[in-house]
C-alpha cells in the first residue's frame, strides 16, 4: 500500500511543532517528537544523545538528531537514514552537517553506494543525497516549502529508496571492531 497524502494528525503533529519549537528548546521538543514519531515510523529512534558503542563508531562521536535503523542494533548496514531537527531557520552549516552524516553511512556500509536523508524545522525541508563514486563523494540536496507532505513521503519510503542495502551477517559471527572502507 503507497501512502501518498499525510494523514490529519500528522499535519497537527507539525503545525504543533511549529509552535511549540519557538518557544522551547530543541532537546526537549526532539524528546516529544520522537513520541509523535514512533506512530508514523516505529523504526525512527531520537539519538541526538546517544553515546559510546557501535553507534560512535559510525558517527565518529557525533549524533544525528534522529537515525532510522532497520533494527535496534547500530550496525552500518542497519541504518536506514538519519534526520536532522532544527528549531530556526536552516543555514548552510547545519546542510553540511547532514551531509557529512550521510557519508559517513555511505562510507561504512558494505555495498552501499548512496544515503539518503532530511533536515527540517518542520515548517521547511532540505533532503540531502551522499554518493560514492570511483571513491569520489558527490552531494546534492533539494529544499521543499511543502515540508507536511514531502516529509510523510519521506517517512513512509521503501528503505530502498533511501540508498539502503540489505547486508546481513551469520548469527553465530560476533563484530568487536568496525572498519570503514577509506
Amino acid at each position: 500500500m503507497i501512502i501518498i497524502d499525510p494523514t490529519e494528525d500528522f499535519k497537527n503533529t507539525m503545525d504543533a511543532f511549529v509552535k511549540i519549537s519557538k518557544t522551547r528548546s530543541e532537546n526537549e521538543t526532539s524528546l516529544e517528537f520522537d513520541n509523535h514519531l514512533k506512530k508514523f515510523n516505529s523504526q525512527i529512534t531520537y539519538t541526538g544523545n546517544q553515546k559510546g558503542g557501535k553507534f560512535e563508531q559510525i558517527f565518529r562521536g557525533k549524533q544525528p538528531d534522529f537515525t532510522w535503523s532497520i533494527t535496534t542494533q547500530f550496525y552500518a548496514w542497519n541504518i536506514v537514514t538519519i534526520i536532522e531537527k532544527k528549531k530556526n531557520d536552516l543555514t548552510e552549516n547545519e546542510i553540511s552537517q547532514m551531509l557529512e552524516y550521510l557519508r559517513m553511512i555511505v562510507q561504512i556500509s558494505p555495498e552501499r553506494t548512496y544515503a539518503i536523508g532530511c533536515l527540517t524545522n518542520y515548517k521547511d525541508i532540505i533532503f540531502g543525497k551522499a554518493t560514492i563514486i570511483n571513491n569520489k563523494f558527490n552531494y546534492e540536496i533539494f529544499v521543499s516549502k511543502n515540508a507536511i507532505k514531502e516529509y510523510w513521503k519521506f517517512l513512509h519510503c521503501n528503505p530502498i529508496y533511501l540508498g539502503h542495502v540489505k547486508f546481513s551477517i551469520p548469527e553465530n559471527f560476533q563484530i568487536n571492531l568496525l572498519l570503514g572502507k577509506y
